[in-house]
């Protein structure tokens, strides 16, 4: 059976410039800040049961969700929902349906956070940590500094555009096939 997107689709999204590219300009001419990234979340990479995953800190999202390939490649037991959800996309129109769910251990170095996720397709991440989580962990998204601050104490340094930029670059090379993902390289579906 044929799953994820096909050559062609692939070649062409290597070509577009996605509006969360790290490299990509706002269309913004004049303002007060023109150093600030505008449009650009935070991005870090985490271990997601043992296995380096992409992650996108999207305070934004009211969903916790994985990509279908990353939870595929890395073996991960999913769950079917007892009813699918619909999930309304940023884009005016656009929805999902998630009817899947995994546990995952979450590793933040030195913790280790056993967190549900709902499965849902991803144009770029392995991996978005939403809202939700950040009220239960009391986590807190500093932009100016580019890091992410835990209730506890510990924080997390986010990538920076270049280190964010190199992944997104190092994982498109690294596919294979249009279903076919390297783990190691940290390969989705972009």
């Amino acid at each position: 059976m044929f799953r994820g997107p096909s050559a062609k689709q692939l070649k062409v999204n290597e070509k577009r410039t996605w509006a969360s590219d790290s490299n990509a300009k706002p269309n913004i001419s004049k303002g007060p800040h023109p150093k600030v990234r505008i449009g650009q979340g935070l991005s870090t990479i985490l271990k997601v049961n043992g296995t380096e995953a992409f992650v996108c800190w999207d305070s934004g999202s009211e969903l916790d969700a994985i990509s279908p390939d990353f939870a595929r490649a890395i073996g991960i037991k999913t769950m079917a929902k007892e009813a699918p959800i619909n999930v309304r996309l940023a884009t005016k129109g656009s929805n999902s349906t998630t009817s899947y769910e995994v546990d995952v251990n979450i590793d933040f170095g030195g913790a280790t956070i056993d967190h549900p996720l709902e499965i849902l397709n991803l144009d770029r991440w392995d991996m978005i940590l939403g809202s939700y989580f950040c009220r239960l962990y009391g986590v807190v998204l500093d932009y100016g500094t580019e890091t992410i601050h835990f209730s506890d104490g510990r924080v997390l340094k986010a990538l920076s555009k270049d280190e964010e930029a190199s992944t997104i670059k190092s994982r498109r090379g690294a596919q294979k096939g249009p279903a076919e993902h390297k783990v190691a390289a940290l390969s989705t579906d972009d």
